[in-house]
C-alpha cells in the first residue's frame, strides 16, 4: 500500500518538530460510546421544502424531542433525522418508519435516541430557535423545517404594562401568559395553548385552552374567552406576546394555570388550514435525554476520545512514544482543551505472568486541542504497560473510559520501496512511479556525474532538497533517481537508480508529397510513407506544414499519426500556400518533403434564420438570412422539410423576392375555387408548416444551403362526422369546424384523379365549443359517389370520407 499523502508529516520532517503534526480535514474523528471511533460530517444548508400534509415535522425544543408525522407510503424504510446549527450537525437519529400517524420520534418513549446512526454524535442536542431539523429517507433528502423562536418567558414587571411580568400569572378569574417571539415568526401562524386533562370535567369541556391572534373571543364550548396580542411590530418583527384568558370562575383560572404552557408556531399553513413545520415550545420543560439509555446533553456529555491511538516502546524499554489524532468537540458541546495520558502496569514486579491490580505509575497531560502525542518516560523496563488516553474539555470533564491500547514493541522493520520501471535505458520520455508498503516517500533527481546524495538523515529526517512523493513523474533526460521511504518508527529504506535516455537519430529521408489541393478553407494532403528497417527507429507520425505565400494567407502546421497517409486540414485562411510533410520518430522530425502549392478558397456559410410562426391571412413575415461572405447571390425556394428535396411551386403569394437576403413571406387566405381544386393547392390548405431553403452562390465555390420553418397558427380543424349517400337521390354530410371559419366547401376525388371536383358549399351553424356544418343535395344535384373532402378558406381540411 502506498502511504504517501501525509503532507503535514512531511512538513514536520522538514522542520524536525518535536511534536507530531495535526491533520485537519472536513471530516473529524470523534469517539462514540465504548471508545469506538465515528465521524462527524459537516452538513450542507437545508434546501428541502417543508413537508406537505399529511406529512409533517414537529419540533419540541424544550425537550429536545422531534416527532415526524405521516410518511405511511414509506413505511419500513429508514428515516434519518438531523439537527444542524450554522450548517454543523449537532444531533442525528435514525430508525424505521412506522405505519400510522407517527412515522418516527427521536428522544421520546417509544422512539429512538439521538446518536442512533452510523455517523451520529453520541450526544442529545440542546435544540434552540433557528436550528434546522431535516429528514432523509434511505439517504435521500426529503424535507426540513427551521425551529421557531416563540416561547413563554417572564419579563421585568413595569407598572401598568400587561406585557411585563411572570410567564404565567393569575389575577382573579384572568390568566395571563407572556413570552417572546422573533422576526422568524409569522404572527398569524402562532397560537398559545395550555394543556391540563383535569379541565375536561369542568365548564371548559376540553383538555386544553387556546388563545389565537385577534380580539377577545368566547371559547366554542364555553368556560372562558381568550385573545393573543403582540406589543409592537418593527423592522425586525414583534418582540413580546400576551395571551389573555378570562375564565368564568377563579377556580377555572387556577386549574388552567397548573397545566402545561406552550407557544406553537408553524412555517406555513396550506389551503386546508393544516399547520406544517410546527414548533411547540413548552414552558418549564427540561432538556436532555427523553428516556432511559439515551445519551447525555451537550453540557453533561464527556468530550470525544482521540482517534488512532498508538503506544510504541522505543529502544529504551523504559520509554513509550504515544501518538493520536486530535479530538474535535461535537458542535454545541464544550471545547476540547487537552489530553490526559496514563501508563498502567499489567504484570507483577517479579515478572511472573500473574496479573496484579492495575495502577497508574506514570502519566502526562498535554495542553491544547491540537496536541497529537507525548513521550512517557522513567517506566520500569521489567513491567508491561497499557496506555490510556482521554480528552479533557473546558469544563474539566474527561472522556470515560478513554482509549486504552497495549504498548507495541519497537518497530525495527524498514519499509519496502520500489521504483517502476526500475531504472534502465530509454528511447522516449518515460513515467516513473514509487511505491512503499508503509510510511512516506521522498525523492531527489540528480545528475549521474554528481555524488550520490544522502537523502536519509539521522532522526527520521530527510535532505531538505528532497520532495515528498505524491504522484508519478516523467523524465526525458538522463538522471539518477534517489528515494527513501520512512515509517512512523523512523525506519528508512533508500534506493538509487539510474535512468539513461539514448540519443535517437531522426529520420534521414523526407516523405514523398503526392498531392496538396486547396479547397474551401481547407487543404487536402496525401503522401507516401517513409519506410525504415530495424534497428532504425520506426516512424511514429508526420507533420504537415503550410507556409503562406500570398499576403492574406496564414501559416500553420498539423501533427498526425503514422497512418493514414492523408489528411484534410480545415480552418485554413484563404490564400496561396507552400505545403510540405516531414516524418518523425522517437528522436524527432526529419527533413521536409519537396513542396507543393495549394490555393485555398473562401468557405461559403449561410444561416436562413430562426424558425417562426406565421398567421394565415396575416401580416408578412420576414425571412432573415445571414452569412459572413460577401458578393453572394441568394436564392429562396419553397421545399418540404427535407432540405435536399426538389423545390415546390411557390408563387408570388409566398415569396416577395428570391434574390435578396431578407425576403418576406405572406400567407393569404385560401380562396377555394368552385370548380376544380388542384391537389397541390389542397395540400397547402391542410399544411401546418411551410419550409423555405436558402441557397448562397459565389463563383465556382460549393453552394451553401440552410432551411427555415414557418409554422402556421390559427389552422382550423375540420371534421366529417356522418354521411349518407343514395345514388341520384340524396347526399348528406355532417361535421364540425373550429376557429371561426364560416365557409366549408366540399369536394370529391376519385382514386386516380389529380384534381378535386367541387360539390357544394356547406351551411355552417355556430354552436358552443365549435361550429357545425351540413351539406345536403337532392335529386339531380347529387354527384357520383366518391371519397369526399372538406376544406375551409382559412386553411385546414379533412378527407377522404367514404359514404
Amino acid at each position: 500500500m502506498n502511504r504517501t499523502a501525509a503532507l503535514p508529516r512531511a512538513l514536520a520532517r522538514r522542520l524536525r518538530s518535536l511534536d507530531k503534526p495535526t491533520r485537519m480535514g472536513l471530516a473529524v474523528a470523534l469517539a462514540v460510546s465504548g471508545g469506538a471511533i465515528g465521524s462527524l460530517t459537516l452538513a450542507s444548508p437545508a434546501s428541502a421544502a417543508v413537508p406537505a400534509f399529511p406529512n409533517n415535522i414537529v419540533v419540541f425544543p424544550d425537550r429536545d424531542f422531534v416527532s415526524i408525522e405521516g410518511y405511511e407510503e414509506d413505511a419500513g424504510k429508514t428515516m434519518t433525522v438531523t439537527v444542524t446549527r450554522n450548517n454543523e450537525v449537532i444531533g442525528k437519529g435514525e430508525g424505521e418508519i412506522a405505519p400510522g400517524g407517527v412515522a418516527l420520534e427521536v428522544n421520546h418513549p417509544g422512539g429512538v435516541c439521538w446518536g442512533t446512526g452510523t455517523d451520529a454524535p453520541d450526544v442529545t442536542p440542546d435544540i434552540k430557535a433557528g436550528d434546522v431539523v431535516s429528514i432523509a429517507i434511505d439517504g435521500d433528502a426529503v424535507a426540513d423545517t427551521r425551529t421557531g423562536s416563540g416561547t413563554a418567558a417572564p419579563s421585568t414587571s413595569v407598572p401598568g404594562d400587561l406585557f411585563t411580568g411572570p410567564a404565567v400569572q393569575v389575577v382573579g378569574s384572568t390568566l395571563y401568559v407572556r413570552g417572546t417571539v422573533g422576526a422568524d415568526i409569522v404572527l398569524a401562524q402562532g397560537e398559545q395553548r395550555i394543556i391540563n386533562p383535569d379541565m375536561v370535567d369542568t365548564a371548559i369541556q376540553r383538555r386544553d385552552v387556546r388563545a389565537v391572534p385577534g380580539p377577545l373571543t368566547p371559547a366554542p364550548r364555553g368556560g372562558y374567552s381568550s385573545m393573543l396580542e403582540f406589543d409592537a411590530a418593527g423592522p425586525n418583527g414583534p418582540a413580546r406576546f400576551l395571551a389573555t384568558y378570562q375564565f368564568d370562575t377563579p377556580q377555572l383560572a387556577a386549574l388552567a394555570a397548573a397545566g402545561g404552557t406552550r407557544y406553537m408556531s408553524w412555517e406555513l399553513e396550506d389551503l386546508d388550514a393544516n399547520r406544517q413545520g410546527l414548533t411547540i415550545a413548552e414552558f418549564g420543560e427540561l432538556g436532555g435525554p427523553g428516556f432511559g439509555g439515551c445519551p447525555a446533553g451537550p453540557q453533561q456529555a464527556g468530550p470525544p476520545a482521540p482517534g488512532n491511538v498508538k503506544a510504541i516502546r522505543t529502544g529504551n524499554s523504559g520509554q513509550v512514544d504515544v501518538s493520536w489524532t486530535p479530538a474535535v468537540a461535537v458542535p454545541g458541546t464544550p471545547a476540547v482543551t487537552g489530553y490526559r495520558v496514563s501508563a498502567v502496569s499489567t504484570t507483577s514486579t517479579a515478572g511472573t505472568p500473574t496479573t496484579v491490580t492495575e495502577q497508574e505509575v506514570r502519566g502526562a497531560v498535554v495542553t491544547g486541542q491540537a496536541g497529537t502525542g507525548t513521550t512517557v518516560t522513567d517506566l520500569d523496563s521489567g513491567q508491561n504497560y497499557t496506555v490510556n488516553v482521554r480528552s479533557i474539555n473546558a469544563l474539566g470533564i474527561e472522556t470515560l473510559p478513554g482509549v486504552t491500547v497495549s504498548t507495541e514493541a519497537p518497530d525495527t522493520v524498514a519499509p519496502t520501496l520500489t521504483l517502476t520501471p526500475d531504472g534502465g535505458t530509454f528511447n522516449a520520455p518515460t513515467q516513473f512511479s514509487l511505491d512503499a508498503d508503509e510510511g512516506e516517500i521522498y525523492y531527489m533527481l540528480t545528475d549521474i556525474g554528481d555524488p550520490e546524495p544522502a537523502i536519509s538523515l539521522p532522526g527520521g529526517t530527510v535532505d531538505p532538497a528532497a520532495s515528498l512523493y505524491t504522484a508519478p513523474f516523467t523524465l526525458s533526460q538522463t538522471k539518477r533517481i534517489s528515494a527513501v521511504a520512512i515509517d512512523e518508527a523512523d525506519n528508512a529504506t533508500v534506493i538509487h537508480r539510474e535512468a539513461t535516455f539514448a540519443t535517437v537519430a531522426v529520420p534521414a529521408v523526407p516523405p514523398t508529397l503526392v498531392d496538396a489541393t486547396g479547397g474551401a478553407s481547407s487543404i487536402g494532403v496525401t503522401w507516401a510513407a517513409v519506410t525504415t528497417t530495424p534497428p532504425a527507429p520506426a516512424i511514429t507520425g508526420y507533420r504537415i506544414t503550410y507556409n503562406a505565400v500570398s499576403s492574406e494567407a496564414v501559416s500553420g502546421s498539423v501533427e498526425v499519426p503514422a497512418t493514414p497517409l492523408s489528411k484534410t486540414v480545415t480552418g485554413v485562411a484563404p490564400g496561396t500556400y507552400s505545403v510540405t510533410v516531414a516524418a518523425r520518430n522517437l528522436g524527432g522530425y526529419g527533413p521536409e518533403s519537396m513542396p507543393d502549392t495549394a490555393v485555398v478558397n473562401e468557405l461559403l456559410v449561410v444561416n436562413a434564420g430562426t424558425d417562426s410562426t406565421i398567421t394565415r391571412a396575416g401580416a408578412g413575415v420576414p425571412l432573415n438570412a445571414s452569412t459572413p461572405n460577401t458578393d453572394v447571390t441568394y436564392l429562396w425556394e419553397r421545399v418540404t422539410s427535407d432540405s435536399v428535396t426538389a423545390p415546390l411551386a411557390t408563387g408570388p403569394s409566398f415569396l416577395s423576392a428570391t434574390d435578396v437576403e431578407d425576403p418576406t413571406v405572406t400567407l393569404p387566405a385560401i380562396g377555394l375555387p368552385t370548380g376544380t381544386l388542384a391537389a397541390a393547392t389542397a395540400a397547402d390548405v391542410r399544411a401546418t408548416s411551410l419550409f423555405f431553403r436558402l441557397t448562397v452562390t459565389k463563383g465556382d465555390l460549393p453552394l451553401a444551403r440552410d432551411v427555415v420553418r414557418l409554422s402556421i397558427s390559427g389552422q382550423p380543424t375540420v371534421t366529417i362526422a356522418t354521411g349518407r349517400y343514395r345514388a341520384g337521390s340524396e347526399l348528406r354530410l355532417n361535421g364540425g369546424v373550429s376557429n371561426g371559419s364560416t365557409i366549408v366547401r366540399v369536394y370529391s376525388k376519385t382514386v386516380n384523379a389529380t384534381n378535386y371536383t367541387f360539390v357544394g358549399t356547406a351551411t355552417v351553424t355556430a354552436a358552443p365549443g365549435g361550429a357545425t356544418w351540413e351539406l345536403r343535395l337532392r335529386n339531380g344535384a347529387v354527384p357520383a359517389n366518391a371519397p369526399w373532402y372538406a376544406f375551409t378558406t382559412f386553411g385546414g381540411g379533412v378527407g377522404p370520407f367514404t359514404t
